[in-house]
């Protein structure tokens, strides 16, 4: 008996999506959303360091999922072309406001 194989004829990857989506945003507008910058769209899977620099061209999402009212009403996948250092630095940021909120709620709780 055959052993049916886990990519399917037609099956595109989660990385092969992700990486058609940067390319279609770059070819509407090569420039980040929050900063405004051009970016730039390489292949890191063919270059020596696979790490994103900079300039490069990323997909982020414009509603972040530590945004809980907005992620969890159906934005979660709008996307926006942006920079590395502005994906990265934007993760960074929502990541303190979303554990400053929890610390917070939580001293509220042990304070009652």
């Amino acid at each position: 008996m055959r052993k049916q194989s886990n990519h399917h004829k037609g099956h595109i990857s989660s990385t092969e999506r992700f990486r058609r989506k940067r390319n279609k945003l770059f070819k509407n507008d090569p420039n980040c959303y929050w900063c405004g910058k051009l970016t730039v769209n390489r292949d890191r899977k063919l270059e020596e360091s696979s790490s994103t620099k900079d300039n490069d061209a990323t997909v982020d999402h414009l509603y972040s999922k530590f945004q809980p009212e907005r992620y969890r009403d159906g934005y979660k996948g709008i996307v926006v072309l942006a920079c590395g250092k502005c994906n990265h630095e934007r993760g960074i940021e929502e990541e303190k406001l979303f554990f400053l909120k929890e610390s917070y709620m939580l001293q509220l709780i042990t304070e009652v």
